[in-house]
């Protein structure tokens, strides 16, 4: 077994269990403009939530925020969620925040100072509040299953460089610089796009002495991201599964084109041309898509995708075009392949 296969088992539970059918239909009212009879919807408070890029946790931050942001640049009105409302996400989120526990513990029992770093959710988490608590009537993924995939991210690749740094580096970094440099390098790998490798990383990978103390500090702050970025996308696929049965897929049906293919330190990127169709494909931004091998490609690209970014274009000879690029997930969801290996 595997971190992505043991993901999948979870979403068939997710989607199985009895509290997904509240927590989706909540999420639709939450992301509809209007209902079958033309009754005006929340759709204002769902475009407000997906901004947040925090799955669950953005739908309680603009609740908590939602006087903020309706006095903001876009002039958007937005109730407050009901008590009864607020408990069922805060619920659901509180299920994805103990999940995110049990598979870090290992590594922040040993290494406190990792422990924000390790948060897929520490960028946004301080502006809520309110203490989203698990209802256990309300699980949907059994302990047996969260035992299970934290067994698997205990087996992570990157666990190997964070057990190779010297103690004496790491107590250089307390919470605060060790979360700082993390999010540092998320916000360069960003800025770079999925064609380039940030000159920083490379030059610490391939242009100081495997003992140089930059270089081992940014290994280790390297495997932090991988381990994050690998959380990020096992709560993205959760909370998928919570809103549809299966994940968007990209096959010959629908691909226009697979272009500007990169293998790197930064792993496998690609970006893809396809012709969407609005009951199938449905894409924003940091969601996980199938993409299926093409028939006598020349480039072998298969597997779960992340998506970074969506431009959408219009021409005379393919109609309605989305570009995509994208980073391919490997059997740890993780998106940076061999940036978290040793070298």
């Amino acid at each position: 077994m595997t971190v992505k296969d043991t993901a999948y088992k979870l979403c068939k539970s997710a989607i199985a269990s009895e509290a997904r059918q509240a927590l989706q239909a909540l999420i639709h009212e939450l992301n509809v403009s209007s209902d079958a009879s033309g009754r005006k919807g929340r759709g204002e408070f769902g475009y407000a939530a997906r901004r947040q890029g925090a799955h669950l946790l953005g739908y309680l931050l603009v609740d908590q925020e939602r006087a903020r942001i309706s006095s903001g640049p876009l002039p958007l009105a937005i109730p407050p969620l009901a008590d009864s409302e607020r408990q069922i996400l805060g619920s659901a989120h509180a299920e994805l925040v103990a999940l995110n526990r049990a598979c870090t513990e290992p590594i922040v029992s040993k290494i406190p100072a990792a422990t924000a770093a390790l948060d897929p959710y520490s960028a946004v988490a301080p502006l809520l509040r309110a203490t989203a608590t698990l209802n256990p009537s309300k699980r949907m993924i059994p302990e047996s299953e969260v035992t299970e995939i934290a067994l698997e991210f205990g087996k992570h690749s990157a666990l190997q460089v964070i057990g190779a740094t010297p103690p004496a580096f790491l107590n250089q970094l307390n919470e605060h610089s060790t979360h700082s440099a993390v999010t540092g390098l998320l916000q360069l790998i960003a800025r770079a796009g999925t064609a380039h490798v940030p000159s920083a990383i490379h030059q610490a990978m391939f242009g100081l002495a495997p003992s140089d103390p930059n270089r081992l500090i940014t290994c280790y702050c390297c495997a932090l991201l991988v381990i994050r970025e690998s959380l990020r996308n096992l709560n993205q696929i959760l909370y998928q599964a919570i809103l549809v049965d299966k994940p968007p897929i990209l096959d010959e049906d629908c691909i226009v084109a697979v272009d500007d293919v990169h293998k790197n330190i930064l792993g496998t990127s690609a970006t893809i041309s396809f012709q969407p169709e609005i009951d199938t494909i449905v894409l924003e931004a940091g969601d996980i898509a199938l993409l299926k091998q093409l028939p006598n490609s020349v480039i072998p690209l298969e597997g779960l995708i992340r998506l970074e970014t969506l431009r959408f274009q219009s021409s005379v000879d393919f109609g309605s075009t989305n570009t995509i690029q994208t980073r391919l997930l490997d059997d740890d969801l993780n998106p940076y392949g061999p940036l978290a290996q040793p070298i």
